[in-house]
């Protein structure tokens, strides 16, 4: 080994490389990025297709099945999962972990083209989302307003949004709530009957009286004149004036059939911010950006932006995922410190030689500094996963410094020159020390190429304790030898009396007695090799047993100062009735959680299909509560003590089932956010599967500590079908398509064309009056 003899002999040239290396190192670890977890690739794809007005069977048949045909031929699909709703379709494709998702999407691509020349015209373009963890809001601001409520919308579109997204490292900003803007054309049906209008008229007046076309090019003498006709409508008046029809030689305007009205969409989702009326607004981040960082950028904008905001316009961020994302880190940091702190202190105890202590001590900053050089070179993050392996780190590192420095020491005692005992001493363990940090290695490595989430998760762990372990090999082949060449004082000498020859005598003693004491037993031992070995024998059988009263998880609970509930009222429940319970939960949040910080809820459907976050959870009988907590140091209660606490007084809320969690909307996304346990049912007959989940449901209801049981495909929401007599259509001049779509826009509205003020287009909805459907 001349590791040894060339950092001994060159000093200089040994200090400048390991001070390169800490300075690249320390730079490396201001360049690495803060985060949760490590980056993950979700083995997921889902297929989002909007239908409006169609029921979930037809959904089914129309959209799903046809996508869910095409996209099943694609190779390496694990499953594929679908959910058919009231106007969406919701193809999921899942594969196995370590697959190249950006390689699948282009064969997800293809198959979705192909399968689109067999979906409705009148469906939506089917959206493809790549699932990332990237997905999950690392900020919900809630918006509450009093005055300024009716014009929040636009405010927070104008004011918060737009500033936003144009934030570094900001891949969206998700509003939701607020009041919509609509010119709302609401049809008097007696009217329209008594004039022997339709609907379809109506529609056709309004797109046709609401144009800008270009009409070419006038010449004329030296002057060519662009010509256009500027018909739009100029007021929300103007929409009323609109002449539908004659009859007898009178203009029968909108406003003799409709109520027209420069008002807001009928209502069909709300939000409530600790209880007053308000919006909320999703912060994601771009897949790879630091979390820590893009979450203060965006605190920083919120703070300009609020200076250009209404006075009773309050924006207030409730959840911020760097919080906890820096606790823990702040955490771990404070627990390598710590651990490194008692391993001088152990070190110091054995050796009883301060410079040799800070010697070896030294060897676990200087490693540890060159990992973060490795990990920044192998593209790792700072997270729980990383700087727990760097805990563990920590007290592995050492090792192979105190072996080194324990045998320097020996041979300075034996009367060996400073440099030929660094040398020799350092070359006689070298072989050992290698030996002994390769099965070390050996240990860790095979995790990497486990496979699967497995690998995935803590593969980073074991590559960095891995890297932690080469960087404390060659500190302790090349540093620890020139240090101790140069440092480490010559046994025997003391040329004055030393604070620590107290602390030396007294460790002398304690040692030489720990040492007579363990001479003894081994000695009784090996009198006594039966008892020992069936001993031996008998707690290691023990021990296998008590492994299965160990409990066993993926994730360990933490507590990341939040409290969440998804609630759900019968199928079909409406809107409002749904805001009733919303009420209700807020309040009983507010009587019972005095850890509470704030508070929002929401519940209904916004009527957007382009978040695959929201889309597939949004309906009229759903809602959702989210809670943020005060710090751990603030409160007694942990996240799941409130839970139960809540639990018995939402129980006795009749007709709603509420599943409560603390868990972080990363692993929802990765685990699914289901539960901690699923029991999957296989058949044809949809009947007969809701009977067996049903009887598997009442049978897990009564094992102990099993809760929030919920059986994933629902029932049916109630519909009325419209079965329509052809014959007698045809001879009233109707056809089947005019029907529907007149039916259509009487109960579920349609748009007949837009009102554009200001750069901002809003929709002119055509629909009965409520009074009327």
């Amino acid at each position: 080994m001349k590791l040894a003899q060339i950092s001994v002999n060159r000093p200089v040239t040994t200090v400048m490389i390991f001070i390169a290396m800490v300075v690249l190192g320390l730079v490396s670890m201001s360049l690495l990025g803060l985060d949760l977890l490590p980056d993950l690739e979700i083995p997921a794809v889902s297929v989002l297709t909007a239908y409006e007005g169609a029921g979930p069977e037809e959904v089914e048949t129309l959209i799903t099945k046809p996508i869910e045909d095409s996209l099943s031929t694609i190779s390496g699909v694990d499953e594929v999962i679908s959910v058919s709703k009231e106007g969406m379709s919701a193809v999921t494709l899942k594969f196995n972990w370590g697959e190249k998702i950006d390689e699948i999407i282009n064969d997800v691509r293809e198959k979705v083209d192909l399968a689109k020349m067999r979906l409705p015209e009148e469906a939506e373009e089917p959206v493809i989302f790549k699932f990332d963890i990237a997905m999950a809001p690392i900020a919900i601001i809630a918006i509450t307003a009093e005055d300024s409520y009716p014009d929040l919308q636009k405010i927070v579109d104008d004011e918060i949004i737009d500033p936003l997204k144009r934030v570094k490292g900001v891949a969206a900003a998700t509003p939701r709530g607020g009041l919509v803007r609509q010119i709302r054309v609401d049809i008097d049906r007696d009217r329209l009957t008594a004039l022997n209008l339709s609907v379809a008229q109506v529609k056709s007046a309004l797109a046709a009286a609401n144009i800008s076309t270009p009409g070419g090019n006038l010449k004329t003498g030296y002057k060519d004149y662009l010509l256009r006709t500027p018909e739009e409508f100029s007021s929300p008046e103007e929409v009323a004036e609109v002449v539908i029809a004659q009859r007898n030689g009178i203009a029968i305007k909108l406003k003799d059939v409709a109520d027209v009205r420069d008002f807001f969409k009928e209502r069909t989702y709300d939000v409530r911010v600790n209880g007053r009326k308000g919006m909320a607004v999703f912060v994601q981040k771009q897949s790879g950006e630091n979390t820590v960082e893009v979450a203060k950028r965006v605190a920083a904008k919120l703070d300009e932006i609020k200076k250009n905001l209404p006075p009773d316009v309050k924006p207030k961020i409730v959840l911020d995922s760097s919080e906890f994302i820096l606790a823990s880190v702040s955490n771990l940091r404070n627990t390598v410190f710590w651990a490194g702190f008692f391993v001088f202190i152990v070190i110091l105890f054995f050796l009883r030689d301060l410079r040799a202590s800070i010697i070896v001590a030294l060897a676990i900053p200087t490693s540890l500094i060159i990992t973060f050089l490795l990990m920044w070179l192998a593209d790792y993050t700072i997270n729980t996963d990383t700087l727990a392996s760097l805990a563990v780190a920590v007290g592995l590192v050492v090792d192979n410094a105190i072996i080194v420095v324990d045998n320097i020491h020996r041979h300075r005692q034996k009367g060996q020159r400073p440099k030929e005992g660094a040398i020799f001493g350092a070359n006689e363990v070298g072989v050992a020390v290698i030996a002994s940090t390769l099965t070390t290695i050996s240990i860790f490595a095979p995790i990497i190429f486990v496979g699967g989430i497995t690998a995935i998760i803590f593969g980073q762990f074991a590559a960095i304790v891995t890297m932690a372990l080469v960087a404390s090999l060659f500190t302790a082949l090349m540093l620890v030898p020139m240090l101790c060449s140069r440092f480490l004082k010559t046994p025997g000498v003391h040329p004055k009396k030393s604070v620590l020859d107290f602390f030396y005598n007294w460790g002398e003693k304690f040692l030489t007695w720990t040492e007579d004491l363990y001479i003894k037993f081994l000695k009784w031992a090996i009198r006594n090799r039966k008892t020992v070995l069936v001993s031996c024998a008998v707690l290691f059988v023990w021990s296998i047993g008590l492994v299965k009263f160990v409990g066993t998880e993926f994730f360990p609970e933490q507590d990341q100062n939040r409290v969440t509930a998804h609630y759900e009222l019968p199928i079909g429940t409406r809107y409002e009735r749904t805001g009733v319970v919303a009420e209700q939960l807020q309040k009983i949040v507010e009587n019972n959680v005095p850890e509470r910080k704030d508070s929002f809820i929401r519940w209904g459907v916004y009527g957007s299909t382009e978040d695959v976050q929201f889309a597939t959870e949004e309906e009229s009988y759903k809602g959702f509560l989210f809670v943020s907590l005060k710090s751990k140091k603030q409160r007694d209660a942990s996240p799941g003590d409130i839970i139960e606490r809540l639990r018995k007084i939402t129980d006795k809320i009749p007709g709603t089932a509420i599943r409560f969690s603390a868990e972080d909307p990363l692993q929802e996304m990765i685990f699914g956010g289901g539960g901690k346990l699923a029991v999957e049912l296989y058949g044809h007959n949809m009947d007969e599967a809701r009977a067996y989940a049903e009887s598997v449901k009442s049978a897990m209801a009564g094992v102990e500590g099993v809760r929030d049981i919920e059986i994933s495909r629902k029932e049916e929401k109630p519909e009325l079908k419209v079965i329509i007599n052809r014959e007698k259509a045809s001879k009233l001049g109707l056809s089947v398509e005019a029907i529907g779509k007149t039916m259509e826009t009487f109960f579920a509205g349609s748009t007949a064309t837009k009102y554009r003020e200001g750069g901002d287009e809003y929709n002119v909805e055509v629909r009965l009056r409520a009074q009327d459907r």
